[in-house]
C-alpha cells in the first residue's frame, strides 16, 4: 500500500519522483482520505496541510493538476481543499476549465463552498473573457447567490448582447426574489433575444408576478414575433387580466397576431 503520509510530508517536486504514487491510482488515495486521514493525530494532519500550503506543496499540486490522467487531476482538486482560500481559488478556477466532467464538478462544488465575493467577481470576469461555460459558472454562482448578484447585475448591463444573455441564464439558475427583480429589468432590454429569453425565464420565479410583467411587456412591445411569444406565455399561465389586450389583437388585421391572441384566449379566463 502507498504511504500517503510520507508522500504528503516529503512532497516530491518533479514527475519522476511522483511516478510511483501516480501509477498507484486514485482509489487508494480516496481510501486514505476517507479512512486513514481522519484518524491521524490532529497535529500530524495540521502538519500535512501546512506542507501543502508551502511553495513546495503548491508546486506538487500544480504538477498533479497538469497530469494527463483525469483521476490524478481529480486528486489535485481534492487536495486543494486543504489550502487556504487565496491558494485554493486559483487552482479551483483552473480545474473549472478542465476537459473532464468529474474534475469540473468537484471544482464547482469547491468554489461554491467558499462563499467568496472574490470567486463571484473572477467567475463573472472569466465568463466575459470566454474562459468557462456559462452553465458551469451559473452552477457555482447559484451556490453563493446573494454574494454573486451584484456581479451578475454588472454582466446584465454589458454592451455585449451575449453577456446579457448569459446573465439571464445565471439569474434563472440563482432563482431568488432579488434575482427575479434583476430579470424584470431585462424585459426592457434593447435586444429582442434578451427580452424573449428573459420573459420565458421569468416564469420560473415563484416570488414574482410574472403575469403583470409580461402584460406590461406586451403593451410596449413592437416586434411581431415577440408579441406573439408574450401572448403564448400569458396564455400558458392563464393570466386573466391579459384578456382585454388579447381581445384587442383580434381586430389588428394581422393574421399571425390574431391567431396567437385567439389561441391564448382559449386559456385566459
Amino acid at each position: 500500500m502507498v504511504d500517503w503520509v510520507s508522500l504528503l510530508k516529503r512532497l516530491p517536486q518533479n514527475k519522476e519522483q511522483l511516478q510511483p504514487y501516480l501509477i498507484s491510482g486514485h482509489e487508494e488515495f480516496n481510501g486514505f482520505l476517507s479512512r486513514e486521514y481522519p484518524c491521524l493525530p490532529e497535529d500530524l494532519r495540521r502538519e500535512l496541510e501546512r506542507n501543502l500550503a508551502t511553495r513546495k506543496g503548491t508546486r506538487f499540486l500544480d504538477l498533479l493538476q497538469a497530469y494527463p490522467r483525469a483521476a490524478v487531476r481529480t486528486w489535485a482538486v481534492e487536495l486543494a481543499e486543504f489550502l487556504p482560500a487565496e491558494l485554493r481559488i486559483p487552482r479551483l478556477l483552473i480545474a473549472l476549465g478542465d476537459k473532464n466532467d468529474e474534475v469540473k464538478l468537484l471544482a464547482s462544488a469547491g468554489l461554491g463552498k467558499l462563499s467568496s465575493a472574490d470567486v463571484a467577481r473572477r467567475l463573472v470576469e472569466g465568463l466575459a473573457e470566454g474562459k468557462w461555460l456559462p452553465a458551469r459558472v451559473a452552477q457555482v454562482l447559484s451556490s453563493i447567490a446573494e454574494i454573486s448578484l451584484p456581479y451578475v447585475a454588472n454582466l446584465a448591463s454589458s454592451a455585449d448582447e451575449k453577456l446579457r444573455l448569459y446573465a439571464v441564464d445565471i439569474f434563472e439558475q440563482i432563482n431568488t426574489e432579488q434575482a427575479g427583480q434583476e430579470m424584470l429589468k431585462l424585459l426592457g432590454d434593447s435586444s429582442g433575444q434578451v427580452r424573449k429569453r428573459a420573459s420565458t425565464a421569468l416564469l420560473s420565479f415563484s416570488g414574482i408576478n410574472s403575469g403583470e410583467a409580461l402584460l406590461e411587456g406586451l403593451r410596449r412591445e413592437h416586434d411581431l414575433e415577440l408579441k406573439i411569444h408574450l401572448m403564448k406565455l400569458l396564455g400558458r399561465i392563464r393570466y386573466g387580466p391579459a384578456r382585454e389586450i388579447l381581445e384587442a389583437q383580434l381586430g389588428s388585421g394581422n393574421p399571425k397576431l390574431e391567431r396567437a391572441a385567439s389561441a391564448a384566449l382559449e386559456h385566459v379566463h
